[in-house]
C-alpha cells in the first residue's frame, strides 16, 4: 500500500489543512534564509513574465496557489516542530541549503529518523548521505532519462522520487527489481494515484491527499 504524502506543507494554512485531514506524511520545502539557514520556502517559479501585467499576474498565482507563507517564511526547525501530528516528513531541498545546518535544523527539532531528503540537484543528496549515512535521500526526476534504473544504481542511489508521468510499467518494475523506493509526484487525480499503485510505488505526493485515500 502507498502511503499518500500532502505536498507542500509549507504555509500554516494548508499544515493545518493536513492536520484536519489526519495526513500524516508530508512533503516540505527547503531554501536558505537571510544568513543561509534552511527556512520553509519553495519560492517563485525562476520563469520571468515579459510584461508587468504578466508578472504581477505571476506574483497573485505565487502568493494564492503555491503553498509558501504569505510573509515571512518560518525556520525548518521551529517548522518541524509544529508538524507534531506526522509520522514523517519528506524535504525538498535547493541545493543552497548547507547540509551541515540542514541536518542540524532537522537534529533540533527532534526529527532525525522522521525525515527524508529529496533534491534535483543529485550531487547535493550525495553531500546529505555522508553526513548522515543513514539518511533515505531521493534524488527527483522529472524526465524521461534513457535509463533511469541505471544511472540511480550507478550514483548509489536507492530511492527516487520521480514525476508520475515518467513512470510507466516497464521503468517501475525495473525499479522494483533494483529494490529502488518510488515516491511519485504531483497526482491529484484517483485515476491516477490507481495506476500508480497499481504499478507499486511506494509513496504518492498530492496536492489533495485526502481524496486519495483508499485507492
Amino acid at each position: 500500500m502507498a502511503i499518500i504524502i500532502g505536498h507542500r506543507a509549507n504555509s500554516l494554512r494548508i499544515a493545518m489543512l493536513y492536520k484536519m485531514y489526519n495526513i500524516e506524511y508530508v512533503e516540505v520545502d527547503v531554501s536558505p534564509g537571510d544568513m543561509g539557514e534552511p527556512v520553509v520556502l519553495h519560492g517563485p517559479s525562476e520563469v520571468r513574465r515579459a510584461t508587468p501585467i504578466g508578472r504581477i499576474f505571476a506574483y497573485i498565482d505565487y502568493k494564492l496557489f503555491y503553498r509558501d507563507p504569505i510573509t515571512r517564511p518560518s525556520p525548518l526547525a521551529a517548522w518541524l516542530s509544529r508538524l507534531d501530528w506526522v509520522k514523517g516528513v519528506l524535504l525538498d531541498v535547493k541545493s543552497t541549503v548547507e547540509p551541515g545546518k540542514l541536518l542540524e535544523a532537522v537534529e533540533e527539532a527532534g526529527f532525525k529518523g522522521k525525515v527524508e531528503y529529496a533534491s534535483g540537484d543529485h550531487p547535493y543528496l550525495k553531500r546529505i548521505a555522508r553526513l548522515d549515512p543513514g539518511a533515505r535521500v531521493y534524488p527527483s526526476i522529472g524526465e524521461r532519462l534513457a535509463d533511469i534504473p541505471g544511472y540511480l544504481e550507478a550514483h548509489g542511489f536507492k530511492a527516487a522520487t520521480i514525476k508520475y508521468t515518467v513512470l510507466d510499467e516497464n521503468l517501475a518494475s525495473r525499479l522494483k527489481e533494483g529494490n529502488v523506493r518510488i515516491y511519485a509526484w504531483t497526482v491529484n487525480t484517483r485515476r491516477d494515484a490507481k495506476r500508480l499503485v497499481e504499478l507499486g510505488v511506494d509513496g504518492i505526493i498530492s496536492d489533495t491527499p485526502w481524496a486519495l485515500r483508499g485507492t
